[in-house]
């Protein structure tokens, strides 16, 4: 809780000048931030015309934003603006906002927005800062999580909005606000009712979204709508002045439907955007803002994902949402190194997507068809750390990886991430029992042989780590003494311990972890000798909990599912797990 001078309201800046669907995700943050400070003055700063998301919120008292283009001048990597593009971004600031701010929290993962912190000159940051030195640092346990994430993308296993908020003080289960007036209702109430003359409510369509290797075919968008058409449907097609080409492409190739095909693609603010997503039923979408938007007025979505999104971080916040991904081992992938022709995108046809949205739209359960196949449709729910996940539906088989993810969350959420004051989530258990209940284990002898593999993997980066250790722990208590060959031997043990470490990120299971000793490598730059061996040991001893975490967990799960499959061959092949909120395990060896 952040604290003024007396009789002074504390003042807190929350920057968020990333994307439309990123201000949305951020209000779970901003309400976690007044629920822990309520008598501060919240200043919320956004791009035009992004601002617009978060007027009227009650946990925000002004709301500031600044110009796209001035921003993106100054560029999005690590680097010195030219003097004029800084001069600029000065002036837009200062005439903007009054400093001084007692906190400044950027959200934003973007340099502009760093440099933003760094020109107010708060009296606390956190989140994405320029250092004195001119070092961009990350300064929040949640927000390195992020970065880390979009260099590690298999193990990333956090929703951007859990992120936001636990960066904030928040502990899960929060809400995306947007705040939709009685003008916006009406509007939309008499824009489909113009339109739209079936009494069914409809489903809203978003074939666009902001990069193409996120767009889903619009041929294939055309053939559900028709499906949806035949079904009794009614649609309505929604998206930016930008996307009317793409929109005019799909409508131009549906059937005549007077009364049941609205097209406001190109007409709405945000708000109202907001207000006719209310009154859908379903939105079918790519991974877009347009998600966020419907998670906030609590309309589900049936997000389409491939290529590089991963629903792990990006899907709908709460529960009650669909995912379909690509059931292929490369997929996520990495942002800059992408297929050129998206294979993973041809994988997700129009069967696929019509046969999930029966699912959306329908009664609970799965529809026939999508039990074994080229995509995993997922559900979003609340998980046993109390943050969202996802829940696959139509039983995929289970991945060493899928594991691992599971296990890293766990740790992080447990052991780092809510490490300072707050009490630690659950052990892995729950999760296990998760697993063995969702997915399928086709051939649990080679998922055992992964397992032990990954586990003597944890255990080398491990006993790396635990060297690294015992050499810092040496340099210690050698600092501040005269030059000595000993000392010099010591630094560069430590050094070469250090590279081989990193060398282990090709290691796609171990990748998640030698990305966030990297990132505390970042930060002992500069520091004085006796401060650097502290770092160094601490950053060591970090490694080295979390392989005997993850080692511990991996050969348990291993035993575990030994131990199942025993018991599966004297029972049929269905075997009764302890815990009562799990089914069965099938077993097909």
């Amino acid at each position: 809780m952040v604290v003024g001078e007396a009789g002074v309201r504390p003042r807190i800046l929350v920057i968020q000048t990333f994307r439309y669907g990123d201000v949305i995700q951020s209000t779970p943050a901003i309400a976690a931030l007044r629920r822990h400070s309520p008598d501060a003055e919240i200043t919320a700063l956004a791009r035009k015309p992004f601002g617009e998301v978060l007027r009227g919120n009650p946990d925000i008292d002004l709301v500031v934003e600044l110009d796209t283009n001035i921003l993106d001048s100054v560029g999005h990597v690590p680097g010195a603006p030219a003097d004029g593009q800084l001069e600029t971004l000065r002036g837009q600031v200062g005439a903007r906002l009054s400093p001084p701010f007692d906190e400044i929290i950027n959200l934003a993962n973007d340099f502009p927005s760093a440099l933003v912190v760094a020109l107010l000159k708060p009296q606390r940051a956190s989140g994405l800062v320029l250092c004195p030195d001119g070092r961009y640092r990350v300064r929040n346990e949640w927000l390195r999580y992020l970065f880390m994430a979009a260099e590690a993308r298999f193990m990333a296993g956090i929703n951007l909005a859990d992120i936001l908020s636990g960066s904030c003080g928040g502990s899960g289960r929060g809400l995306l606000k947007m705040p939709v007036t009685a003008a916006d209702r009406h509007w939309a109430e008499e824009t489909l009712g113009a339109t739209l003359r079936a009494a069914r409510a409809p489903v809203a369509i978003q074939a666009g979204a902001s990069k193409d290797y996120k767009r889903w075919p619009p041929g294939r968008f055309a053939a559900v709508s028709r499906m949806l058409l035949d079904a009794g449907h009614p649609l309505v097609f929604v998206g930016s002045e930008s996307e009317r080409p793409l929109a005019a492409t799909i409508l131009g190739a549906l059937p005549a439907s007077p009364g049941r095909v609205a097209d406001i693609v190109g007409r709405t603010t945000f708000s109202r955007l907001a207000a006719v997503l209310e009154r859908c039923r379903l939105l079918i979408s790519n991974d877009t803002a347009t998600v966020h938007v419907a998670a906030a007025v609590g309309t589900p979505s049936l997000v389409i994902t491939f290529g590089p999104t991963s629903a792990w971080e990006t899907a709908p916040y709460g529960e009650g949402h669909y995912v379909l991904e690509p059931a292929v081992a490369c997929f996520p992938c990495d942002w800059e190194k992408r297929c050129p022709d998206m294979p993973c995108r041809d994988m997700i046809t129009a069967d696929v997507v019509w046969r999930a949205a029966m699912c959306a739209l329908g009664p609970p359960g799965l529809h026939p068809g999508l039990e074994a196949g080229p995509a995993t449709l997922y559900r979003t729910a609340w998980m046993p750390d109390g943050l969202l996940g996802l829940e696959p539906l139509n039983k995929p088989e289970l991945e060493i990886r899928d594991v691992l993810r599971a296990i890293m969350r766990t740790y992080f959420v447990s052991h780092r991430l809510r490490r300072a004051g707050v009490s630690s989530g659950p052990e892995w258990r729950p999760w296990c029992d998760e697993m063995l209940r969702w997915y399928r284990v086709k051939n649990s002898a080679a998922l055992r042989e992964k397992a032990s593999a990954a586990a003597a993997d944890m255990a080398a980066l491990g006993r790396l780590a635990q060297a690294g250790r015992r050499a810092a722990e040496a340099l210690m208590l050698n600092t501040g003494k005269p030059p000595d060959p000993s000392v010099q031997r010591l630094c560069e043990s430590v050094s070469r311990l250090e590279e081989r470490i990193l060398a282990s990120e090709e290691n796609e299971l171990l990748r998640f972890l030698v990305v966030s000793f990297r990132h505390a490598l970042r930060d002992m730059e500069p520091m004085s000798p006796d401060e650097a061996a502290l770092a160094h040991r601490w950053n060591f001893m970090d490694l080295a909990n979390a392989c005997a975490y993850a080692e511990e967990q991996m050969k348990a799960f291993s035993q575990f599912l030994s131990g199942q499959v025993e018991h599966a061959a004297a029972d049929n092949g269905r075997a009764c797990i302890a815990d009562a909120r799990v089914e069965a395990l099938h077993v097909a060896d």
